[in-house]
């Protein structure tokens, strides 16, 4: 219940009014005529009123020293983070054990500070709030009713809303924090947040949003690997795909038997997503998915199954590339799906290609036909690799 001050405000008061209000008079302060009537009326002046020569600054001087060591005492006052000090105030409380009614009472003044500052926000502040939180649940024991306060407090910061909220709130420009600050607060949510942060990437139009939640999904992903396994299985094709890149970002090679499946029967989204990923993590269960992919009506897929193929360094795969190059459907393709598919033999065939590749580079037929330009740039250019 407590009103947070805004940045900005002053939190001094008037000194003049203080002094009004405890009940003083401010006078003039020109020094009348000792020797007249006016100066010994001023002399007699009412209790109560005061000027600024009864503050005589010589009375109360400082060497330079002395009051070089009081501004240093001001300014170090002026910078102390007065927030975080608090905040470490109720830490330490919260972790002493033997005072259940306290830590009740902290947790709950702790579940209403996390939303008011973030509202205000400070990310940096809750997610130093939340690190510090996690640490003392791992290590302290806590009153049974507080633990169930601050699991609900945790639970509702990583709720689809809330996320939503958000990252509605930066694309609106409510919230302005910095990457590092935004990262701070995100990588500390549950991993009950990756499912709706997975689905805000795929949607958000905004580039610098999407790649701060990256990161901050990274770091999720990284302490709770099977939070992310457990999304491959979601019906919700943005969040299928969303995992899928995280598997290959983060390189887990767990999954790709399930990527291989997903590969041969879901949705086109998620098998574009696999192809990406599928670079990152050679597999032969995935290349047999992604040797079948090369023949698929889109041509997102069959470029992206190729590309993958070659970086992936399946050399069994050669023989699925080589079919593919000598198939009708490719010779009327484009250029760059052409390349990719001879990029991809040249990096698998190795010396066995060399007599095929040559033949399309150089032969003739009976009368004298030659392969087309681009099929003998193709084959030049896996000649080289």
């Amino acid at each position: 219940g407590v009103e947070m001050p805004e940045k900005g405000e002053a939190l001094l008061p008037d000194p003049g009014g203080i002094l009004e209000s405890e009940g003083f008079t401010l006078v003039d302060s020109e020094e009348p005529d000792t020797g007249s009537e006016a100066g010994e009326e001023a002399r007699a002046r009412p209790d109560g009123t005061i000027r600024p020569e009864d503050f005589n600054p010589t009375l109360y001087a400082l060497d330079p020293r002395d009051r070089e060591y009081v501004e240093g005492l001001r300014a170090g006052e002026e910078a102390r983070d007065i927030r975080t000090d608090v905040l470490n105030a109720l830490f330490d409380r919260l972790e002493e054990s033997g005072r259940p009614d306290r830590q009740r009472e902290i947790a709950s003044v702790l579940g209403q500070l996390l939303p008011n500052l973030l509202s205000h926000g400070w990310m940096q502040v809750v997610g130093y709030m939340l690190e510090q939180l996690e640490e003392i649940r791992s290590r302290a024991h806590l009153d049974p009713e507080a633990e169930r306060q601050s699991e609900a407090t945790l639970v509702q910061l990583a709720s689809p809303e809330s996320v939503a909220e958000l990252v509605r709130a930066l694309e609106d420009g409510a919230l302005t924090p910095t990457s590092r600050e935004l990262a701070a607060y995100i990588r500390h949510l549950r991993s009950s947040a990756l499912a709706p942060l997975l689905r805000e990437v795929e949607t958000t139009q905004h580039p610098q949003i999407r790649r701060v939640l990256q990161e901050a999904i990274r770091e999720i992903a990284r302490t709770s690997p099977q939070g992310v396994f457990d999304l491959l299985s979601s019906d919700d094709i943005q969040v299928v795909s969303g995992a899928v890149r995280l598997v290959g970002t983060l390189g887990l090679p767990q999954a790709t038997r399930t990527l291989g499946k997903l590969l041969t029967s879901a949705p086109l989204p998620v098998r574009r997503a696999v192809v990406e990923s599928a670079i990152e993590l050679p597999s032969p269960e995935l290349a047999e998915a992604l040797e079948k992919t090369l023949f698929h009506p889109d041509r997102t897929l069959r470029v992206g199954a190729a590309k993958a193929l070659g970086r992936t360094g399946h050399r069994p795969s050669a023989q699925a590339l080589r079919e593919a190059l000598a198939s009708p459907e490719l010779r009327e393709a484009d250029v760059a799906e052409k390349v990719a598919f001879f990029d991809a033999y040249g990096r698998l065939a190795g010396e066995g290609g060399v007599a095929y590749l040559s033949k399309l580079l150089h032969g003739r037929g009976l009368f004298g036909y030659r392969e087309g330009s681009e099929e003998r740039a193709g084959a030049a250019r896996a000649l080289g690799r």
